[in-house]
């Protein structure tokens, strides 16, 4: 019994799944890519840090518009991290600041 070369490598090969899929995994990670945070809209508890990671080639902000507490990561190259706790219950909007149609949400509960 002869195996060929091609079927003996897939008999000693092991496939993992590559995702197409950039969610973080961590809850408290939201993405920035695509031209847009991911997801658009948490809800966590008081005192919980979120960290945005831009996964973008293009420069982007986490700005706080109508928010509880304002914060503004300022510009963050691809790759780069912002994080911000949040500290008091209520309703915090943001833009990207380069730009204006990307939007997201973060809804803080007691």
């Amino acid at each position: 019994m002869f195996l060929t070369v091609p079927a003996l490598l897939a008999a000693c090969t092991t496939f993992a799944p590559t995702g197409g899929n950039n969610t973080p995994t961590d809850p408290n990670t939201l993405s920035i890519q695509g031209f847009a945070f991911l997801p658009n809209t948490v809800t966590i508890l008081t005192g919980t840090t979120l960290t945005w990671e831009n996964k973008d080639s293009a420069n982007h902000t986490v700005t706080s518009t109508t928010a509880v507490q304002s914060f503004d990561s300022g510009a963050l190259a691809q790759g780069a991290k912002f994080s911000f706790k949040f500290t008091a219950a209520g309703t915090n909007n943001y833009f990207c600041s380069f730009h204006p149609a990307m939007t997201g949400k973060v809804i803080v509960t007691n």
